[in-house]
């Protein structure tokens, strides 16, 4: 019964490579990880007297989750409608100010010389 250490083996007609060269990379790490999510997933099913909630009640806040009951404790997420409808308001101002750029870029708009100046020395310190 021996014990081998091998540090090290090469051999001419075999191209020298190592291990991180066969290592998969984001992009298919990210589409395996999402399979296996999806499948996981797609197997649960509610209990029978569970209390769900649809996808798009989720940002309205409509109903809760139940993360856990137990006997006597339970625990419900509800969220803060501060924070949600917050970031609803600004993911929509977000997009308006995306549009507008975009619109008056793709119209060759050039921005007068004055208030490129102005906004250039207001953010750099």
């Amino acid at each position: 019964n021996a014990l081998w250490n091998i540090e090290d083996n090469t051999f001419p007609k075999i191209e020298n490579i190592t291990l991180s060269d066969l290592a998969p990379g984001f992009v298919s790490k990210f589409i395996e990880s999402h399979k296996v999510m999806l499948q996981g997933n797609s197997g649960l099913k509610p209990k029978d007297g569970e209390w769900t909630s649809k996808p798009w009640e989720w940002p309205v806040l409509y109903k809760g989750q139940w993360f856990s009951a137990g006997e006597e404790h339970r625990v419900y997420l509800l969220g803060n409608p501060v924070i949600w409808w917050g970031n609803l308001v600004l993911l929509g101002a977000f997009l308006a100010t995306l549009a507008w750029y975009s619109f008056r870029a793709q119209r060759g708009y050039k921005e007068p010389k004055h208030k490129k100046e102005m906004r250039e020395t207001t953010v750099t310190p």
